[in-house]
């Protein structure tokens, strides 16, 4: 029996719940409705004038058709399973980078993300 290891989905807020379940497929942030729009964002979209850096919140649903975008740290914020309502788990990060099912990220859940 093969073991998969570092596969367990980050639980979730009402709020963030709403907004995965709204998205559609290779759907971002934006094209949510501007009410489940989370805070950061809509300062930074609507109110803020120079528009430095990025919003807070991002996330997208990976879309199978299409390569992922670069998957760096923190991906629990950002990439929604493509047909799950969830953000994807550390081990599907991992082989979306290549990574083999036989390495074993260490640590807790916040940290291997």
């Amino acid at each position: 029996m093969i073991v998969i290891h570092n596969h367990i989905a980050r639980k979730v807020g009402v709020a963030v719940q709403e907004r995965i379940d709204a998205l559609k497929i290779g759907q971002k942030m934006q094209d949510l409705p501007e009410e489940l729009w989370h805070d950061s964002f809509r300062y930074y979209l609507k109110e803020d004038p120079n528009r430095k850096g990025g919003p807070n919140m991002r996330m997208i649903r990976l879309s199978p058709e299409h390569p992922s975008l670069t998957v760096t740290a923190y991906i629990f914020n950002k990439f929604v399973h493509p047909y799950e309502n969830r953000f994807i788990s550390v081990r599907e990060a991992a082989r979306l980078q290549g990574f083999p099912d036989t390495l074993k990220f260490e640590g807790t859940l916040t940290s291997t993300q």
